[in-house]
């Protein structure tokens, strides 16, 4: 179904982007889909197989899938140009990269794993949203996904980028070609939808009479719900007390509550502003509450600990000591019996004696490179340790 040639689309002077849907466009995830697919990842402890996007702070893996379809259960009316999937990628990488301006203290980074123009039966522009599991199983069938849900195939699949990728986190992203549509939405009038927490979004090529030159902008507003965010645009499920994220942050923008633009109030001018509202900031893990430019999430102190010498007293001047010290995870609100996770990890660990000078502790495996780490203090004389410095990813300081 290709063109000789592309179409360009230009808003008209003084044209006002239309208002959000009367519906969230975030998605809930099922409880049954929240069971543990996988769980390899640089985040301290291990986290659960579902928590692939737990908070927007450091790397992040993106996996962006093309679906094309082939005709063999729906009749072809989408065909995909190399070029328009090269713009779809452009706008995805910069909406990302603005989320990335945005709070430089996240320390975001994105690396990409892209599959355009992957094989399905369906043609997904012509199916309403709600059957968005027809050819996104289809799709993940073709890339070696068979078992399970949407949801669940897709969660391994993000799993499987993180571990491969050793990133934090793991997302995806599906655009669905809506070239030839007359309104450039699923049937039923959706256009874009992302499941909080994760683990995928989805958006169309035109996002509606958008255009794809404002998908930088959708794909941002998406993106903080797979992270979390809440809509605060007027929808049927909304409230200024939604507090399930990381850090238990409330809805407080929301449009019963505030007036602030916000991306997640008026995604495109909020965009085109480049404000994310306090609120927003601190459900996808941004709050800084002290000011000193480390998110509260990673803002923990490590807890260490000093094997008591046997015998004690001792005769000896040259005890060997023996300790450990292990980061501290934030409780995590999103739920009780979700674990607690950080990105921190210990790198070094020094002690001092009666206010000494620092040393270095020595770690009984090969280095200090994880959450966790055993360590032996070999100072001249030691008698008496009073303190331990810890260092990861985020130095801190603990007494013993």
């Amino acid at each position: 179904m290709g063109r000789a040639k592309e179409r360009v689309l230009t808003p008209p002077a003084g044209w006002v982007p239309p208002p959000p849907p009367p519906y969230s466009d975030a998605l809930e995830v099922p409880e049954k889909e929240k069971e543990p697919v996988g769980k390899t990842a640089a985040v301290y402890p291990d986290p659960a197989g579902y928590q692939t996007s737990e908070f927007m702070l450091g790397s992040i893996a993106v996996g962006i899938i093309l679906p094309e379809s082939d005709g063999s259960i729906d009749p072809e009316t989408e065909d995909w140009s190399s070029s328009r999937q090269s713009q779809v990628v452009s706008e995805i990488q910069a909406g990302l990269n603005w989320l990335d301006a945005r709070c430089p203290d996240a320390n975001l980074s994105f690396v990409y794993d892209q599959h355009l123009g992957v094989a399905t039966g369906y043609e997904p522009i012509n199916h309403p949203h709600t059957e968005a599991y027809l050819w996104i199983n289809d799709v993940m069938d073709a890339l070696g996904y068979s078992s399970g849900s949407s949801i669940s195939r897709v969660r391994q699949y993000d799993n499987d980028l993180r571990s491969s990728m050793n990133t934090d986190w793991a997302i995806t992203i599906f655009v669905v070609d809506s070239y030839n549509d007359p309104d450039c939405a699923f049937t039923d009038g959706w256009f874009a939808f992302a499941y909080r927490g994760g683990p995928y979004e989805v958006m169309t090529y035109d996002n509606e009479d958008r255009g794809i030159e404002n998908m930088d902008a959708c794909t941002a507003h998406e993106t903080a719900h797979l992270f979390w965010a809440y809509d605060e645009y007027i929808n049927d499920y909304g409230s200024c007390t939604q507090n399930i994220n990381y850090l238990g942050v409330e809805n407080g923008n929301y449009h019963e509550c505030l007036t602030d633009n916000c991306l997640m109030k008026h995604a495109h001018s909020g965009y085109a502003s480049n404000l994310i509202c306090s609120y927003t900031s601190g459900q996808i893990g941004w709050r800084d509450t002290d000011g000193d430019h480390i998110p509260d999430i990673l803002d923990t102190y490590p807890n260490t600990n000093l094997t008591v010498y046997s015998p004690d007293p001792t005769t000896d001047y040259t005890p060997t000591y023996r300790g450990t010290a292990e980061v501290s995870p934030l409780d995590n609100q999103i739920a009780s019996t979700r674990p607690d996770l950080t990105l921190n990890t210990i790198s070094n660990v020094q002690l001092r004696v009666n206010g000494g000078p620092w040393f270095d502790a020595s770690p009984t495996d090969a280095s200090f490179n994880s959450g966790s780490g055993r360590f032996l203090p070999s100072p001249p004389h030691l008698r008496t340790i009073i303190s331990c410095w810890v260092a990861g990813r985020l130095p801190s300081r603990s007494e013993l």
